[in-house]
Formats: structure tokens, sequence, C-alpha cells
């Protein structure tokens, strides 16, 4: 018995001339009942070699023996042309079989009782189907387009197949993401390429819809898996994650606007009602993305998400939901009258130079504020301020009577800013200075404390790690944001090289560890806001000079979701060049930042052009509300165009707020954000270079003014210091510093911080 054969097949019409001929009718030993047998045949070699057949064409049976010898081999002249037999079954030990197969047996089986027969059946018509039964064991020597029966196979279709992802967006198919795919048998995991083949996922499908595969079982000798299966993934349409609102809002209106989807029928946007969302609309078309949904009350929240879909094939394919976004339509006609001021001079316990930042026309450059306040977790306003060995924290009950001041010592000598968490504790940031360049000076610190002062562990970080920190807060502020368990600060620092920058720490405030991936820095930085988002994300806000981010720059950074954007929607004038002298005057200074529905809020006061004339204009009061998404401002505002380090740029959706022409200029600028989409802008006005007088105003989060400028009644702002808003009152701080000379003291400030307290809650 030969070991290795081949059973090569194909399909044909030919009557071959044989050698020999025999008729012989007999029963064979060995196969169940009696089959009348008709062949030509040679005798050689002690086998049977059968070279025609002219017997019955309906049910062929091959004997083992015929004329005392073993049957060897069937040639391809065994069958004549009229030949349309129904099943041929091949004897366990005949080696080799040969058949041409009649156009006229269609659906036809071929019965191979051995592991070991070589087959081959050719001149196949095309559209006639013949089967062939056999065991797995000789699978691998087959070869031809015809259909088998296996004995004893195992169907992949029993297979537990998973894939993962079953779902992937448009755009991860467009860059090449495809699922993996498991195949396993009764618990075993099976292998690609020698238990299944899985059918060639390229080209990649990258269009919206399902998207289906085959997987092939080979017939290996140990699984022998056969047959096929189809399995799917799905490729969904993208959204835009972020939905902001729109200027559209009104009090009976909302706006909200998206990002395009490619590839997408349309969008479906929900509303939420109770607890549970309801489609308010269909939008059609891809590039349709906007809504308005009307009939709404006035000074409500309403509550949207939106999501993406595709039509196909009698199927719809939807997106994932985008975040919910919360707008609050506009009062119908909102109060003007009823805010009410309170101003409370305070003695402090320290010497403290002025806490009033920017004093000063151009005066590009600012320092952390002296006097640090902030809401703390019982809703208890709350101020910090230094001597030259202690920090002082003090707490205030609504009506701004004292309870309680806190004594901590110096652990380092310049102080930066202080906050609060929703637990109490404090956070300090502070720093030295490393001016001969040891390396191994801490010039920078966050050094936490309970809520009875008591120290809890300090974060630190070295001349060496801090990028060459020479001196610290210099020409530039520093600020911190506690977003969900990091604290994050952002602070100016000046290089050995001469050259001053921002730096960005972070802390987990669970264990004071430091935390990476907040990196972002500015130069030259004059100024540094940072603010945590709503989305779990936080924004920094600086005030550039030079190359990339000469202007007003935000940048979104969010290490959870691992995405970074930068935007400059501010440019200023000026030349390429490397003279300093000219670079480090903006004509600008950078207000403060914040976050409604719209977009990220951005107050400064800047010359107006953005040409040669900067530097002889007044510098007046700007907003600009930043789209989440494309970094361009949403209000309905006036453009500049000019040239920035060369540089043609065009800076769109500003909103002047002041336009002084008597020489005065807008200075001290700061807002805040309160009841989620309410602006509350505050300024100073000066007027050769003395100060004037101070004022606020309040718009919407699409650029409507609510309540018209009206005066602080002289009160001074702290530009360089965030104010703080809790339940209908605006709280910050300024002081009134006394200067004293005398021949045995020489020349002492004696300061009183002034809390100065806005109740708004009469705003609708």
């Amino acid at each position: 018995m030969k070991t290795l054969k081949r059973i090569l097949l194909s399909l044909g019409l030919i009557f071959a001339l044989c050698q020999g001929y025999s008729i012989n009718t007999m029963a064979e030993e060995g196969m169940e009942g009696v089959f009348t047998y008709d062949y030509y045949y040679d005798e050689y070699g002690g086998y049977t070699h059968i070279t025609g057949y002219h017997g019955d064409t309906y049910e062929v049976v091959i004997p083992d023996m015929i004329g005392g010898h073993k049957v060897e081999s069937v040639y391809e002249s065994a069958f004549s042309d009229e030949c349309s037999f129904k099943t041929v079954t091949v004897s366990a030990n005949v080696d080799f079989v040969s058949i041409k197969y009649s156009s006229l047996a269609d659906g036809a089986k071929i019965i191979l009782l051995g592991d070991n027969t070589r087959l081959s059946l050719y001149n196949y018509e095309e559209g006639k189907k013949i089967y062939v039964e056999c065991n797995c064991a000789s699978v691998s020597r087959y070869w031809s387009d015809v259909e088998y029966i296996f004995r004893d196979a195992n169907d992949i279709s029993k297979a537990k197949i998973t894939v993962e992802p079953s779902v992937i967006t448009k755009s991860q198919a467009e860059s090449g993401v495809t699922p993996s795919f498991t195949v396993e048998f009764e618990g075993k995991k099976l292998v690609e390429g020698i238990d299944y083949y899985l059918e060639d996922l390229y080209p990649l499908a990258t269009d919206i819809g399902e998207v289906k595969k085959y997987i092939a079982g080979t017939l290996n000798e140990k699984t022998k898996i056969n047959g096929i299966i189809y399995v799917s993934y799905t490729i969904i349409p993208d959204i835009s994650e972020k939905v902001q609102g729109d200027i559209t809002t009104t009090h009976n209106k909302a706006g909200i606007k998206w990002e395009k989807s490619k590839g997408v029928t349309g969008y479906e946007i929900y509303r939420k009602e109770a607890d549970k969302y309801k489609l308010v609309n269909r939008v059609k078309g891809a590039s349709n993305t906007s809504y308005i949904d009307t009939g709404l009350k006035e000074s409500t929240a309403y509550t949207y998400k939106i999501r993406a879909y595709k039509s196909k094939e009698g199927k719809k394919f939807y997106s994932e939901y985008s975040d919910e976004i919360t707008i609050y339509t506009l009062p119908k006609k909102a109060k003007t009258s009823g805010y009410k001021l309170t101003n409370k001079r305070i003695n402090v316990k320290a010497i403290l130079s002025s806490v009033t930042a920017y004093d000063g026309y151009n005066s590009n450059w600012t320092s952390p504020s002296e006097v640090n306040d902030f809401i703390d977790y019982k809703g208890r306003y709350t101020m910090a301020y230094a001597s030259n060995s202690h920090v002082y924290i003090q707490r205030y009950n609504s009506n701004l009577k004292h309870l309680k001041t806190l004594k901590i010592k110096k652990k380092y000598p310049q102080l930066g800013d202080v906050i609060c968490d929703k637990s109490g504790n404090y956070y300090i940031a502070w720093g030295k200075n490393d001016v001969k360049g040891k390396g191994n000076v801490v010039t920078f610190a966050i050094s936490k404390y309970n809520y009875k002062g008591k120290h809890i562990k300090t974060a630190t970080l070295k001349s060496y790690d801090d990028y060459d920190g020479k001196e610290i807060f210099e020409a530039g502020n520093c600020a911190m944001a506690i977003s969900g368990n990091h604290l994050v600060c952002s602070y100016a620092k000046q290089m050995y090289n001469g050259h001053q920058k921002n730096e960005t720490f972070a802390v987990n405030i669970k264990n004071m560890k430091k935390v990476t991936g907040y990196n972002y820095w500015v130069s030259h930085s004059f100024n540094q806001r940072v603010i945590a988002l709503r989305d779990g994300g936080v924004l920094f806000g600086d005030h550039g000079d030079a190359n990339v981010t000469r202007g007003f720059a935000l940048n979104y950074n969010n290490i959870k979701t691992n995405e970074y954007n930068t935007f400059l929607p501010f440019h200023f004038w000026g030349l390429n060049t490397d003279d300093m002298f000219h670079i480090n005057k903006t004509y600008a200074q950078l207000g403060n930042i914040g976050e409604v529905d719209t977009g990220y809020v951005l107050v400064a006061t800047s010359a107006k052009s953005m040409t040669s004339s900067a530097p002889d204009q007044k510098q007046q009061l700007m907003v600009q509300i930043i789209s989440h998404n494309t970094g361009e401002s949403v209000l309905k505002g006036s453009s500049r165009s000019g040239s920035c380090l060369g540089i043609k740029q065009k800076d769109t959706g500003i909103k002047w707020l002041t336009n002084y022409k008597d020489g005065s200029y807008a200075t001290n600028s700061n807002m805040i954000v309160i009841d989620r989409n309410r602006i509350v802008v505050m300024w100073e006005k000066h007027k050769n270079y003395g100060f004037v007088d101070s004022y606020y105003l309040i718009m919407s989060s699409t650029g409507k003014i609510l309540k018209k400028p009206e005066s602080l009644k002289k009160q001074r702002l702290c530009g360089n210091e965030e104010i703080n808003y809790y339940k209908g009152n605006i709280y910050w701080t300024s002081a009134e510093v006394e200067s004293n000379y005398t021949w045995e003291t020489g020349y002492t400030e004696k300061s009183k911080v002034i809390i100065h307290k806005l109740n708004v809650s009469n705003m609708k």
C-alpha cells in the first residue's frame, strides 16, 4: 500500500480504449450485497488495473479483488461517455482511481472508504456539482473545486468566535485599525493559518456599515476543523464628543452646534426630560451641524446630546453619543438694579507692597498677588498672605466677619499661590531662587496642609529638574487649579540663559506624588492662568511674546483622554527680530479665562490694531469666546489683520467692550463665570498713567450684554489674582499701602487689605 498519495480532481467526457477485457459478475468478499461488475483490466506486477467499465452506471462499487488479484488502480478510461452514475464507492485498499466525470452526472458522489486512495477527477463541467466523501486524514491530498463531505470533521460553525473590538469608528478604520479574531473549539484556542484561515482584511474596509469576512477550516490533522463561517464587525460614524452652545440662544431658544462627521446621513438631537433623553429632531445632511431648539422657558437649563447616523441597505448605523451639553436660556429682560457693593478694610499682620497689578500703561509683566483669595470647602471666603516668616490664612463668613487665622511657618521664601480642596486641605505653592546655579536647590514646591494648618506632605522640584530654573515667579504669575485628584500649577521663571518662560507642575492630591503629562510651555509668558474644565481637563492661559505663541495663548490639556490642543485666537503686532526690547512689548495685558457652554472665555486688554500703530494706541477691553473644537471665536464681533513676527495673521470674533476716545485706557481686567453661562467682566479705567475708576458688566455666553457697565465707585482691582464667586456674591481684594520714612527705620510700608463683595443675586 502506498503511504503518500495525492487526489487530483477534475471532470470530463471521454471513453478510453482498454488494454484487456473481462466481464465479471460476482459477489466480492467483504462487500455488502451482490453487485455486478463489468470491467476491462490489465494484470501486471501481481495487481489488477481496471482500464474500462461497461456495467451499471447508476451505483458503482469498485471492489478490492478482481480475477484473484488485488485491485490497485482504476484508469481514466474505465467509464464510458454515457456514464451518469449516482455514486461510486471505492474500496479501502484501492490505491488510485481516475474518473472522467460525465456531464450527465450532476450531484454524483464518490465515496472513498480508505484514507490513502488517490482520486483524479477532471474535465469538470462548470455548473455541475460532485461530492467526495472521505476522512480528514487525506484531505490535504485533494485539490479541486468540488464539495467535500468529511466523515470525521469538526464543524467550524460550532466554534466560539470572538471579534474584538466588534465596533470601530470610521476614523479608526481609515487609520488602519482592524479587529482581532479569536476562534475556540471545545475550549481550545485555534491557530490562524494552521487550524483555520481568515479572509484577507486588505484592502481595508472604511465605509460605514457591516463588514463580513469568512473563516474557513483547514482540516488540520490534529484539530480537523472544516467548513466556512461568516463573521462581521461594524464601522460606525464618528461623532464630535464636545457639543457646544451656539450664539443663537435667546430667552426661548437654545442653540447647539458640533463638528461635521464624514460619510453620515445626518444627526439625531436628544433633549433630557426628567431622567430620560427624548429624540427632539433629526437633522439630515453631514454638513448640517447645528440645531436650534425652540419653545423653551426663559432662564432655564436644558441638557442635550447628539449622535450621527448612516442609512444603508435598510439599516441605520449610529455613532456613540456625544458628551452632554447644558444650555441656559437667557432672561427675557435682565434686571439692571439691585447690585450691592460692600468693601471692608482689614489690618493685616504683614508688611505688604501694593497688590494692584498692571498699575501703569504698557506694563506687560505681572507677579503673584501678595494676597491670594478663594472660597473654601464650606463656602467661606478665605484669603492668604505672607510676612517674611509666615503665611497667614484667614477665614470669613458671608458677612465678612473674621472667623479664624491660621499661621503657617514658611518653608520657602517666595509665595506663589494658595488654594483649598473639597476636603478642606490647603495647598501652598512657593519657591526659592537658584541664582548661583547649584542645580540641587529646591526652586519650586507645593505643600499640603490640613484645615487646622498641620503639614501633611510637600512635593518639590529642584533646579536641575526645573530645566535651568534660576529665578522663581520672575516677570510672571503663579496659578493653581484642582481637576479631580490632580492639582495643576502654571508659574513663571527665569532660566540661566536670561530668558523667561512658564513651567507646569502637577501632583496627585491623594499622595502628593508628581503627575506627568501636563506638558505645556510658552516663551516668554508674562501672566499665567489655569482652570479646571467640566470634562475633566484643564485649560492654561498665557500672555506670550515670542515664537509661535506671541499672543494670548490657550492650551487644552486632558491626560485622561490624551487630548492636547493649543489655540492662539489673539495675536500681537511685532517685527521678526531678536531684539528683546522690541519683542517684550506686546501692548496688551491678560485678564482671565473661563468656560461657558459656547466655549472658552478670554478677557484681556490690548491695542486694537495688529500693525505698527499699536504702540501709539490706548489699550481697550476685549472678549473672545473660543470654540472648544475649532479654536476660533464664536462671537459675532470685529476682526483685525496684521503682522505678528513678520507673519500675516487674522483674529476674528473680537468683541470690544470699551472704546475710550479721551486718552483713557482699560487695564487690570478680570472676569469670572457665574451660573454657568453668565460672564462678569471687571476692569479699571486709567488716564495719564493714573487711576480714574473701576467698572463691571455682565454678558451672556452668546455675547449679549445683560448689564451695561456700572461703576464700582473707584474700588481698586487686582488684575493678577482671580476673582471669586459664591451664592450670588463676587469677592476680590485690593490694598491700601501707607509708606513712611524715618532716619531710624528708613522706608516702611503699612498695608490694609480691602475685601470687596459685589452682590449680583438679583441677576436672573
